[in-house]
């Protein structure tokens, strides 16, 4: 899965591809990620969730193509799982949508909701030792089936296969012109158009709420005058049709922003009639603070619920069910804004013992 299609000339992006089926352009504002910043570049319209806006697997355009996307969704669709050792590691990355679209079967709201009936009568039960334990141990496990991973699969390949293959087509349009707003943005770095501040390598821990991230520093300009890729995950130490992405290419830098003023100068918003609103970065859970303000997750109940599942219900746990477990129980039981798949593997993988798991 190389991105081996030959470079794209840095050239406005097509008509086709401005601000496309959009209510709202997003006009750069503030400090901007590197997905807004390519998205304006490319569409003109600084857009950040891209699975959902363009097509299923636009974020992880630079490690696989629309027709790679498309062959993992079928294998995913054939196996009923979602493939975790599947390669290159960035398409771990498009497990939460496939989670969120087999959330949507019938068949597991209809689960969810007994699920739900259940735990009901468990906190009806808590100042009752005795009929806590029963109410806890008639609680029905609430894990996704193999079935709900594959109607998902099949929902989503259905999709990315029309944008395929219909009119445009349009995920093939989009593609490219992600990979030429990827490219505009380099050389505008390399040039000195545009400064883009980061931290050398992977950075900091980004999930650690505990922790004071450090001052991100301006990168050289001669980084990005060299055969590098400017995407989400960082700059990555390879090219487009140099056959050199591999399956981990190196992460010269991360957590890239850029300062929205600067972009505007770079690429200014067009003077038309379409309705318009400033770029806001997505909301995510609070961090804790100098002061030390409580954690935003109760991960008692968390550890609680996990030691209840091991003891009660898991006969023969693996690692993949106990996290589909967890990250289940804690969209219904931690807020609104609940922990992060990746926080809750973490948490798993520091109270338990990987022994336990036999298969």
């Amino acid at each position: 899965m190389t991105a081996d299609a030959p470079p794209v000339p840095d050239t406005p992006p097509v008509p086709e591809t401005v601000a496309r089926e959009q209510a709202s352009r997003i006009v750069p504002a503030q400090w901007m990620s590197v997905a807004p910043t390519i998205a304006w570049l490319a569409f003109i319209s600084a857009e950040t969730d891209w699975d959902a806006k363009f097509y299923f697997g636009a974020s992880i355009w630079y490690a696989a193509n629309p027709d790679s996307v498309l062959a993992w969704l079928h294998e995913v669709e054939q196996h009923g799982d979602l493939l975790e050792d599947f390669q290159p590691y960035d398409f771990q990355r498009l497990h939460r949508h496939v989670r969120d679209a087999a959330a949507q079967t019938a068949s597991f709201q209809a689960a969810k909701a007994e699920w739900a009936v259940a735990w009901a009568k468990v906190k009806a039960t808590r100042d009752d030792p005795a009929a806590n334990r029963v109410a806890r141990s008639e609680i029905p496990p609430l894990m996704m089936s193999d079935d709900q991973i594959r109607e998902a699969a099949r929902t989503l390949r259905a999709d990315l296969k029309r944008k395929l293959e219909g009119e445009g087509p349009a995920a093939k349009r989009d593609y490219d012109a992600i990979w030429e707003g990827s490219e505009k943005l380099r050389r505008a770095l390399a040039r000195g158009d545009l400064t883009a501040c980061g931290w050398p390598g992977r950075g900091p821990d980004l999930s650690d709420n505990n922790a004071t991230l450090p001052p991100r520093e301006p990168i050289p300009r001669d980084v990005f005058a060299r055969p590098v890729t400017v995407t989400q995950a960082g700059v990555l130490a390879f090219a487009r049709g140099d056959e050199s992405f591999g399956y981990d290419p190196d992460l010269i830098c991360s957590g890239l922003l850029f300062d929205a003023h600067y972009l505007l100068d770079l690429h200014e918003a067009p003077k038309d009639n379409q309705p318009s609103k400033p770029y806001a970065p997505p909301e995510k859970p609070s961090r804790k603070g100098i002061g030390g303000r409580p954690d935003v997750h109760d991960w008692k109940a968390f550890n609680r619920e996990l030691v209840r599942y091991l003891v009660l219900d898991a006969e023969d746990p693996s690692q993949a069910s106990l996290r589909e477990y967890m990250k289940d129980w804690a969209d219904m039981n931690m807020g609104i804004d609940p922990p992060s798949d990746s926080s809750i593997e973490r948490r798993i993988d520091l109270l338990v013992v990987k022994d336990i798991y036999v298969r």
